[in-house]
């Protein structure tokens, strides 16, 4: 079984990343945003800045920088909800589950670092495995559409509402990190032995 965990993002990443998917076949599944390297730099540098409005980790399978998973768009006003987006640039971890264990466990760790309860995803309608991803992971249709003429569709994902204890949880973990300044590097969310399911990746979505 592998081994799957989120880790930090860091320039390496971002430069590793921003070489990996320049491949033609991921290309087609997904827009990049950054048309450049120093684009991709530039907004990795405002992702770590203070209140910003986007968090992203590194997916890693034993050990092995194998994609990205990100949120954008975080908005913590009334309902906090956030747009989710991810990628598996590693195309010999495509169809093993990598990408619907890494979402889970994205999910489960922008709600308890945020108390984002609501997030959206969009993905061209015919990339198959993007949609399973997100269904494997419990997200519902929504609509889909005709943006410059390619199909997309867009789900999205209700969590509950947090617990008062989660809600107290959070407001302390944000007096700490107040207190503390940075993160901690090393900090690292694992999922050990996750089952395997039938899905490749996404971003907008792979």
């Amino acid at each position: 079984m592998n081994r799957i965990e989120l880790r930090n993002r860091t320039e390496f990443h971002v430069k590793e990343y921003y070489q990996r998917v320049q491949d033609a076949e991921i290309r087609r599944m997904i827009p990049l945003k950054a048309q450049s390297l120093e684009e991709a730099l530039n907004d990795y540098y405002c992702s770590i800045s203070p209140n910003s409005s986007s968090y992203g980790c590194t997916i890693y399978v034993d050990d092995i920088y194998v994609g990205d998973v990100w949120c954008y768009c975080i908005d913590l006003a009334d309902t906090p909800h956030a747009m989710l987006s991810y990628c598996l640039f590693a195309k010999q971890y495509w169809g093993r589950g990598i990408a619907t264990a890494a979402v889970k466990l994205f999910v489960k760790a922008i709600r308890k670092e945020f108390g984002i309860t609501k997030i959206g995803a969009f993905t061209y309608t015919d990339n198959v495995a993007s949609i399973g991803v997100l269904k494997n992971c419990d997200f519902q249709l929504v609509e889909t559409f005709i943006e410059d003429g390619v199909s997309s569709s867009y789900f999205e994902l209700d969590t509950p509402s947090l617990s008062v204890d989660e809600r107290i949880a959070l407001a302390s973990r944000k007096v700490s990190n107040n207190n503390d300044g940075a993160e901690d590097d090393s900090e690292r969310v694992l999922a050990k032995d996750y089952p395997r399911g039938k899905a490749k990746e996404n971003d907008r979505e792979i």
